[in-house]
């Protein structure tokens, strides 16, 4: 463990975002996760030193909703009917928040961090006007769709019916990737468990932005932008906690091999991008 810990002082720097406060198991598999793909890994918050800090590759991370005004809608419907209508599943949805509050990830449904989303908006648009690679995870697959002009899913519980809305950071469902795509070739496979933290997703679609994955109700779980000169990609499950899971190590794995390009000591690198460790 300790030797995948150790910063690679040769390795390309990634910027992973977060909240001022909170946050801390996401950032811990995070940096352990880019740590052992080759990167150094920088944690950027609203009051650090962002503005001023360089990178070679973008993490958008998870976190609390994002302002409706910057994708056009005034307010949230922050109301929703019960997760289920059995005891069974009562308890199982109660069970669940129990064991995210006790891992220090309790819901952060229906707040909002002004502050994040300028920082975040303002690295996005660095990063692809410097062609540097991103990805988004849960909110910040959220946040590149709202970046490139799309809207969101205020509320997913009318998608999910009897179901309970998962909320696990074990895999929990099923999604279709899209055959070709760029998820689709990281992960080695068209169909994929992962895991589910999320209140909201996308709706609309962003412009130069495609679906490459969806669940069973429709509800989009990876995006890409539609130009291969372009490697941004967001996902709506959370793969910094599935360490022990190959396809999901592969995104991270992807993240620094795109990362790479834009070192220029690094340039001509002949490893695969799809050969996680």
């Amino acid at each position: 463990m300790k030797s995948l810990l150790k910063l690679n002082s040769s390795g390309p720097k990634i910027a992973v975002t977060g909240p001022t406060r909170g946050g801390a198991p996401a950032w811990m598999f995070t940096q352990l996760q880019i740590r052992w793909q080759g990167g150094r890994p920088i944690r950027l918050t609203p009051d650090s030193d962002w503005q001023n800090t360089s990178f070679d590759g973008l993490v958008l991370g998870g976190g609390a909703d994002i302002e409706p005004t910057l994708y056009n809608q005034e307010t949230r419907n922050n109301s929703h009917p019960p997760q289920g209508s059995s005891p069974f599943k009562r308890g199982l949805a109660k069970s669940i928040q129990w064991f995210r509050n006790q891992m220090g990830i309790p819901s952060s449904r229906g707040l909002i961090d002004p502050q994040r989303d300028r920082m975040e908006l303002s690295l996005l648009r660095d990063a692809v006007e410097s062609h540097k690679p991103v990805l988004g995870i849960c909110r910040g697959m959220q946040m590149i769709n709202v970046f490139f002009g799309g809207s969101l899913q205020t509320d997913l519980h009318q998608f999910y019916g009897e179901t309970p809305l998962s909320r696990s950071t074990f895999p929990s469902k099923f999604v279709q990737l899209t055959p070709g795509s760029r998820i689709a070739q990281i992960a080695g496979k068209t169909r994929l468990s992962v895991n589910s933290l999320h209140d909201q997703a996308v709706k609309d679609l962003g412009r130069s932005l495609v679906s490459t994955a969806i669940e069973d109700n429709k509800i989009i779980q990876a995006i890409e932008t539609d130009s291969s000169t372009t490697s941004i990609l967001g996902i709506q499950w959370h793969p910094e906690y599935l360490v022990a899971h190959q396809p999901h190590r592969k995104i991270f794995h992807w993240l620094i091999d795109e990362s790479k390009k834009t070192k220029s000591s690094l340039t001509g690198s002949k490893e695969s991008p799809f050969e996680a460790r």
